[in-house]
């Protein structure tokens, strides 16, 4: 693969061509509507035949309903439903984030399903339908759908957009069939390896997660959460440092800083754990010189060794089964130190073993999501040059 020259633009700025391009290929870019490559899907389950009820998700693409809500939300009746078949695509142009214009995908889970007449469906002719699919996920499509559709033009958070409007959206695509396989093709395999990688971050997250578990269910010496650590309690609110800039850390509920401010409230490293709202119970680590929000209280060993033990054990099955034992369901959820500071956990005299075991698989997971976070914003920068 070659950009075109050294200044990333072709000799001939008329002359459409994508930044960047397999050498082998020549031929300018065409532009074209999209109604001269596809033709719109109108045709409905009027049989009312028993189809899988499709729904389209910009993470996951078209799937079924039930997959994506938990329960079948359309009803028994899909004869107003549109029918569509292995290959075609359907854009829902609500907002999701990520997706500021909406999100076109292809169905490509089942060989045939039903899918609401209020998403405006097609089939493409004359150009590889795995090209597309990965145009419709870059920015070079976003910028044309907002140009035909305007700024602010939204009801109930749908794009103003008509299926007339939608068919006369531009697009410069390669005129060359076995350019546009290339680059489909190109882009599947690290689609491929980016799913590889997930797979593998999820597998050592559960490997770290059974030898965590297997290792605090071991019947031995115990001793009493409470006797190990003190608990720090948190009353700062965002309101109170708006205005308010430096050098210290504010840890969020999310465990990310949240913001620097000119003063902290604790300056050993801890175990936060959020006490009130979403995500009660949730723990991670904080460091230095540091605050977190009123939302958490933070528990500080009392012999900083322990920290990456205690830590572990906030993370195991036998701890999030006694939060959820305490935690108060009202209007919001809360948590309180006093219920499961006497949890007991094992704590043998020789916790070096586990603890090296436990930090070497963190530091694989964390190296595996750095590449993968690499890997995520090369596709994005190939979806942009790959196309124009």
């Amino acid at each position: 693969m070659e950009e075109n020259n050294k200044n990333n633009e072709p000799l001939n700025k008329d002359f459409k061509v994508p930044k960047l391009r397999f050498p082998e290929f020549k031929d300018e870019w065409k532009k074209i509507k999209l109604s001269d490559i596809s033709t719109r899907i109108t045709e409905k389950n009027k049989s009312n035949r028993e189809l899988v009820p499709l729904t389209i998700s910009a993470q996951n693409g078209i799937i079924n309903q039930y997959d994506y809500f938990d329960k079948q939300i359309a009803s028994l009746n899909l004869s107003n439903y549109y029918i569509l078949r292995n290959g075609d695509f359907a854009y829902n142009k609500s907002y999701s984030n990520g997706y500021p214009y909406g999100t076109v995908k292809k169905l490509d889970k089942f060989e045939e399903g039903a899918l609401s007449s209020l998403y405006i469906c097609f089939k493409v002719i004359n150009v590889d339908s795995n090209y597309l699919t990965f145009y419709f996920d870059s920015n070079k499509w976003n910028r044309e759908v907002k140009l035909i559709s305007g700024e602010g033009a939204r009801n109930h958070g749908l794009l103003n957009l008509s299926p007339v409007d939608f068919f006369n959206i531009k697009l410069f695509i390669s005129s060359n069939n076995k350019e546009q396989i290339k680059i489909a093709y190109f882009l599947k395999l690290l689609n491929r390896k980016i799913k590889l990688l997930s797979l593998k971050i999820q597998a050592l997250k559960k490997y770290k997660e059974g030898l965590i578990n297997s290792w605090l269910n071991y019947k031995g010496n115990t001793v009493k959460l409470n006797t190990l650590v003190n608990p720090k309690v948190s009353q700062l609110l965002t309101n109170q440092i708006k205005n308010n800039f430096g050098k210290y850390i504010v840890y969020d509920a999310s465990g990310a800083p949240y913001k620097k401010i000119d003063f902290f409230n604790n300056s050993s490293n801890s175990i936060a754990i959020i006490k009130y709202g979403s995500g009660c119970g949730r723990t991670f680590l904080t460091f230095g010189n540091h605050s977190v929000l009123g939302t958490m209280i933070e528990l500080v060993p009392k012999n900083i060794n322990d920290l990456e033990y205690i830590y572990a054990f906030t993370q195991s099955n036998i701890f999030k089964r006694t939060c959820k034992k305490y935690i108060e369901i009202g209007t919001t959820p809360n948590l309180y130190f006093s219920d499961y500071g006497s949890s007991n956990l094992y704590y043998p005299t020789n916790k070096i073993k586990f603890i090296t075991s436990i930090k070497g698989i963190e530091n694989r997971i964390i190296r595996h999501e750095e590449m993968l976070d690499s890997l995520h914003k090369l596709k994005k920068q190939l979806l942009n040059d790959l196309f124009i």
